[in-house]
């Protein structure tokens, strides 16, 4: 039975300070409406023993680390887990992230008494995160597609499955000492780098067993790398066969979504009715009603509403947005600026429930002016032509973005890991790294009436098109030409037309 603490009740932002008012020996805590687990929110604590944090997607670095009573974390909806987001459980048993697609450096280091771990859907794996877990003996990452030294150092695992592996790198199991099988399920020969297998337990001494699906057993014999562990390849049993591969993914939707109506009335705070600007402190905390509309205003100051309980905003008049306007608004929900030009950096900073932005007229957005809008699930920006760096920063709830008017990328998408679909009509070249954190980006459309130039590199760190997962769509009448453009060529497969293009 879990319990919830009046205090923690309505936190939608868990940070360490919030914890250490309030006493917790032998509590089982439940977190009602966590969103976002803090850094060091629970570090060291030494009193929980269980935490669920139903609605909580993202956990930031030792979120967790040292509980050393935790026995359990539920934790359904996390995405992501960053660095040693549970190093030193000493007593975790179990740990279960459904929806977990990356996970951080060390994340279970020294975690002794694991057993169980679930990551059904994780992609990205940092650097020896079970190192020291004597306690877990089996582990099935059946969405995981390059393996690093994720698993190094984890002495006492003894079988892996994969279903989606493309890769093995070097050292990928070195000193995993008791590692005696691996069982490869996928329908293609997954390539094994040099020194893949140093230091991997009994497969390293001849000792384990390899397996795969039959018919891929001879090309497997003979694969380079493969080749000398051949007598140690066998055909997975029947009864250890992996289900019927899922259906390829659908395109993502191109409907936009409807505005939702906000969430609270919208009201003039008295004596605004007529004010051209709204400057810091003009409005005295707490805030005269949850919803603003401010009619006439053309101009939100510099931390003109930051650190207040706002929970919606419209500014009809509203041309400029200057820097930190609305930074740290943790309870914004919804914003209309019809037309509002220009946004300052850090204009949106923090505000970790934003789920609703109308920007149909914004032209420049400076740097960082939505980092950590946690929420922000699908935002298209019309006439934006000129992007800052790291706009989008930690923003890892963004699948969606519509760029219509952006000629240049630059370092605007740096950090927007959760990225999934990425439309541009008119970017003039895809360069350098500019989408070199967009690990999971699974649809490129480009609605250029020409063929994008395409330099070497821009694809690099981009999982989803560097591993043939990911689709670029055109328009129709260029699909021959990108597919024979230099760079492009190299994608020729993933090219497609973009649907309903072509009549």
């Amino acid at each position: 039975m879990y319990e919830i603490m009046p205090e923690l009740a309505a936190k939608k932002y868990l940070s360490r300070d919030d914890l250490h008012r309030t006493s917790l020996t032998g509590k089982r805590l439940l977190l009602p409406e966590v969103r976002l687990l803090g850094e060091h929110a629970l570090f060291w604590n030494q009193d929980v023993a269980a935490v669920s944090a139903p609605k909580a997607w993202y956990m930031k670095s030792s979120a967790f680390a040292g509980c050393k009573t935790l026995t359990c974390a539920e934790l359904p909806q996390v995405e992501r887990a960053e660095d040693r987001a549970f190093e030193d459980c000493e007593l975790l048993r179990e740990i279960r992230l459904p929806c977990a697609r990356s996970i951080g450096d060390h994340a279970f280091r020294r975690c002794s008494s694991l057993e169980t771990v679930e990551l059904p859907g994780v992609q990205l794996m940092g650097d020896d995160l079970f190192e020291g877990c004597y306690s877990l003996k089996t582990l099935s990452l059946p969405g995981l597609e390059q393996l690093g030294i994720a698993l190094r150092k984890c002495p006492a695992l003894k079988s892996v499955e994969f279903r989606s592996l493309r890769r093995i790198k070097p050292d990928a199991f070195s000193q995993c000492y008791d590692l005696e099988e691996l069982v490869l399920h996928m329908p293609y020969v997954c390539q094994l780098d040099q020194e893949g297998f140093t230091e991997a337990g009994r497969i390293t001494e001849g000792r384990g067993l390899i397996y795969v699906p039959a018919v891929l057993a001879a090309y497997y014999q003979g694969a380079p790398g493969w080749c000398r562990y051949a007598a140690q390849i066998r055909p997975i049993p029947a009864d250890r066969q992996a289900p019927e591969a899922p259906p390829p993914f659908e395109l993502l939707s191109k409907d936009i979504p409807e505005e939702p109506v906000p969430p609270c009335p919208l009201q003039i705070p008295a004596g605004f009715e007529q004010a051209p600007v709204l400057k810091r402190n003009d409005l005295k905390k707490p805030l005269p009603s949850p919803g603003l509309l401010l009619p006439n205003a053309t101009m939100l100051a510099e931390r003109a509403l930051s650190d207040t309980d706002l929970t919606a905003f419209s500014g009809p008049s509203v041309r400029i947005v200057n820097a930190r306007a609305f930074s740290n608004c943790g309870d914004l929900l919804h914003v209309r600026l019809p037309r509002a030009e220009r946004l300052g950096s850090y204009a949106f900073e923090d505000c970790i429930q934003l789920r609703w932005l109308s920007l149909p007229q914004v032209r420049t957005i400076e740097d960082r002016a939505f980092d950590g809008c946690n929420s922000l699930r699908y935002l298209s920006l019309p006439a934006v032509e000129r992007l800052g760096s790291y706009v989008f920063n930690e923003c890892y709830s963004l699948k969606r973005l519509v760029l219509p008017s952006a000629g240049l990328l630059e370092n605007a998408l740096r950090g927007l890991e959760a990225l999934e679909a990425l439309e541009l009509h008119s970017v003039k070249a895809l360069t350098g790294n500019e989408l070199h954190d967009c690990f999971f980006l699974r649809e490129l459309i480009l609605k250029m009436p020409y063929v994008c130039p395409l330099e070497r590199g821009a694809f690099s760190g981009v999982n989803g098109i560097t591993l043939g997962r990911a689709k670029i769509l055109v328009p129709w009448q260029l699909l021959p030409d990108y597919r024979t453009a230099p760079g492009w060529r190299t994608y020729e497969a993933q090219i497609e037309a973009i649907p309903d293009e072509n009549g």
